[in-house]
């Protein structure tokens, strides 16, 4: 009996938990569905993030939720996208690209660091080589 006291509070935290987070999650919006938002002006704040992700706030009914979308790779950076955020009082934040860490950047630029030397590296190989075969060539024809 009390093993099924504590899994039923257990189960009933979990689910309340569930409950709340679900809460704070933002809704998904289709592009579409977004602009039809803004023309409503119930598009309150919008977040311009890079790679087309949008994020932001609308008003439904008395409450503010917290929605997200990707604008469509072909709109690109919309003018008409701008003109339809100012002209219903849309609160726009652009928010910069993230800067490259140090792993990225070696990613991008490794190999053409690693094969920067490698004409110099094969200079100094044939003059070696060119060296050892003219004290070779010295050899023979001294004997």
């Amino acid at each position: 009996m009390r093993n099924v006291l504590v899994l039923s509070i257990v189960l009933a935290l979990a689910a309340s938990g569930n409950v709340v987070a679900q809460t704070g999650r933002p809704e998904y919006l289709s592009y579409e569905k977004f602009l039809e938002r803004v023309r409503a002006d119930e598009v309150k704040s919008l977040t311009i993030r890079p790679l087309q992700y949008l994020e932001g706030t609308y008003a439904d009914g008395d409450q503010e939720k917290q929605f997200f979308t990707n604008r469509p790779l072909e709109s690109g950076s919309d003018p008409l996208l701008s003109e339809l955020l100012e002209k219903h009082q849309v609160k726009v934040v652009q928010e910069p690209p993230p800067e490259p860490n140090a792993m990225a950047q070696l990613a991008q630029y490794g190999p053409f660091i690693i094969l920067l030397p490698l004409p110099s590296v094969l200079l100094v190989i044939v003059l070696v080589y060119l060296v050892r075969l003219s004290k070779k060539i010295d050899q023979m024809l001294s004997r």
